[in-house]
């Protein structure tokens, strides 16, 4: 019953990033505290974004208030949820992107780097996220199942370029890719076999 439930809302969330009600996600400031002076303007913003009325205003108010108050990586949060929120994953990217420069313990930002470039099978850079992401904050146990699933992913993805470029002999491309698969799984010696038939093929 709720083990198929749960698997079957993983591979859910393997495609596409779903997003839980506005009431349900987490308030940046638990993350980063808010200093007091700007708290109260800080929690009217983010009353509004739970709220859910004229998310284009609140967009403006926000990019408004991030001009002034550069060092709150919170507000670059809050503007990355609402692109979440309107299906714009490319500005979301920038903003959470943008947050995580502020503060690179951003743990929030991490995270939905980490899923973005997950949904968008950049896997290779999913894995570095995750893995950022675990040193941070180590309390997920299922962050270190997602990044071994990128990294595998991402190793399998050179691979099967790799496979391409060496049918179609575009052997020095082949081998560059090879490389890039060897230095994820630098013990893997399938790999190694592959490389070194390359090798021989080039006569090197």
């Amino acid at each position: 019953g709720t083990r198929m439930i749960l698997i079957l809302l993983a591979l859910l969330l393997q495609s596409s990033l779903v997003l839980p009600p506005r009431t349900a996600l987490e308030n940046p400031a638990s993350v980063s505290p808010v200093p007091q002076k700007q708290r109260k303007d800080y929690e009217k913003l983010w009353s509004r974004f739970v709220a859910s009325k004229d998310d284009a205003k609140l967009l403006k108010d926000l990019e408004k208030e991030s001009k002034k108050q550069k060092a709150l990586d919170q507000l670059w949060v809050i503007q990355g949820y609402l692109h979440l929120y309107r299906g714009d994953n490319t500005a979301a990217r920038e903003k959470f992107a943008e947050a995580v420069r502020i503060n690179s313990n951003n743990r929030i930002g991490l995270y939905y780097l980490a899923e973005l470039a997950y949904a968008h099978k950049d896997y290779g850079r999913a894995a570095t996220l995750y893995a950022q992401l675990q040193s941070v904050d180590p309390s997920h146990p299922d962050v270190e199942t997602k990044r071994q699933r990128a990294f595998l992913l991402a190793t399998d993805k050179l691979l099967q370029t790799a496979v391409r470029a060496e049918s179609e002999n575009r052997l020095a491309e082949a081998e560059g890719l090879y490389r890039q698969a060897l230095k994820l799984a630098p013990n893997e010696p399938s790999l190694q076999a592959r490389l070194v038939d390359l090798l021989l093929k080039q006569n090197r």
